[in-house]
């Protein structure tokens, strides 16, 4: 039941220099101690920041900063500038490793969560429900940092219209991020250095909710991306165009949905980014299933950079189109799109790669475009453009 409600707050279990912190600017709080700050009450700052700084830094009850920043960080070295919108800086790991985490709720207008973790090494997690709603002149920020460490999402962050940002080694999302807002979605930006997940249960949304554009969503690793959550980044229902999202990484599976639907504009665009890609039966990475599922709600681009290989046979009654962008393209297994456009690129280079079609496997669409110079075009099975 403890309470702190003061104008401004800052903790920490590091050393911090005297004449610095009278002096209002920027401040390195540095140290070797492995003491952590937990909170099980509530801290109220309501016209600065709330600014908790230590080995670990634990958050199950309530912090609230409506005007200012909410920054949880852990390090040994960590510089903070108290003006309600910089970074802070995790110059150096802390002592015996550290950790951030929130089970409780954290609402400001940005709030950050950041931690110099070990790879392999649990830096980030939020489980709770973390509001930024951002002032007059900002939209709300939400960032989760682990460095090398792994970050883990399984709460709420929400921002409406503004960003949520969440980097680390390996990066899951398994609960919701939300950065719609009437006038328009805003940025949803998750980038792991070796493993991305979004699992089924995860939503991630970028929506304009009254008249608006829908915003970018990304997911993107180093190593491995795997989503099979939700993605939304829709056009508002009185007007605006849908928004992006993208899948990326050297290895991609996809088994997600994807709705960039605009009621009054245009549909937006997905984009599916591995370094080769096989569309497959049910049961694997990416399925012919999954993309006619996402084809209903979303243009598709599959942009590979190595190689694309249909051997499962894609179909679709959408006006959705599709876009396959590879310097190699190989159709094992027919595609069928009556009211869509298919276009194959090679947009890697000029006069090299090849597009080809086995015998048995039957291109149909309302519109087939062959752009980019390949070296080598076969097409054995039958091609019919309506």
């Amino acid at each position: 039941n403890g309470r702190i409600n003061t104008a401004g707050f800052v903790a920490s279990t590091l050393n911090v220099p005297n004449d610095a912190f009278m002096a209002g600017g920027g401040m390195t709080f540095k140290g070797d101690s492995g003491a952590g700050i937990q909170v099980l009450g509530s801290i109220t700052a309501s016209d600065g920041d709330v600014v908790l700084i230590a080995a670990m830094v634990d958050n199950q009850g309530h912090i609230a900063a409506p005007n200012g920043q909410a920054i949880l960080g852990s390090g040994g070295e960590v510089y903070y500038i108290p003006d309600g919108q910089s970074d802070i800086v995790i110059k150096a790991p802390a002592n015996g490793g550290g950790s951030v985490s929130n089970s409780g709720t954290i609402a400001a207008a940005s709030v950050q969560m950041k931690a110099a973790g070990s790879p392999y090494a649990l830096a980030v997690n939020n489980s709770g429900l973390v509001s930024a709603t951002g002032i007059s002149q900002h939209a709300g920020r939400i960032v989760l940092d682990g460095g090398d460490g792994d970050v883990v999402q399984s709460g709420t962050l929400a921002a409406a219209g503004g960003s949520a940002t969440l980097n680390g080694g390996q990066v899951t999302v398994s609960g919701t991020v939300d950065v719609s807002a009437p006038t328009g979605g805003g940025r949803i930006a998750v980038t792991a250095h070796k493993a991305a997940t979004v699992t089924k249960t995860a939503t991630l949304k970028a929506s304009a909710t009254t008249s608006g554009n829908g915003g970018n969503i990304t997911v993107k690793s180093q190593g491995a991306a795997e989503d099979a959550g939700s993605i939304e980044a829709k056009g508002g229902p009185q007007g605006g165009d849908g928004g992006s999202a993208e899948v990326s990484a050297p290895q991609v599976a996809f088994g997600g949905t994807v709705d960039t639907t605009a009621p009054q504009g245009k549909t937006g665009s997905f984009v599916l980014d591995p370094a080769d890609i096989d569309i497959c039966s049910l049961l694997c990475g990416t399925s012919a299933l999954t993309i006619h599922i996402a084809l209903l709600t979303t243009d598709f681009t599959v942009t590979a950079t190595n190689s694309i290989t249909v051997n499962a046979a894609i179909s679709s009654a959408a006006t959705n189109n599709l876009f396959l962008d590879a310097p190699n393209t190989t159709l094992n297994a027919g595609i069928s799109l009556p009211n869509a456009k298919l276009e194959f690129t090679n947009s890697t280079g000029t006069n090299t790669g090849t597009v080809r079609s086995a015998s048995g496997a039957t291109i149909s669409a309302n519109e087939i475009d062959l752009l980019g110079d390949y070296a080598t075009v076969n097409f054995a099975g039958a091609v019919r453009d309506r």
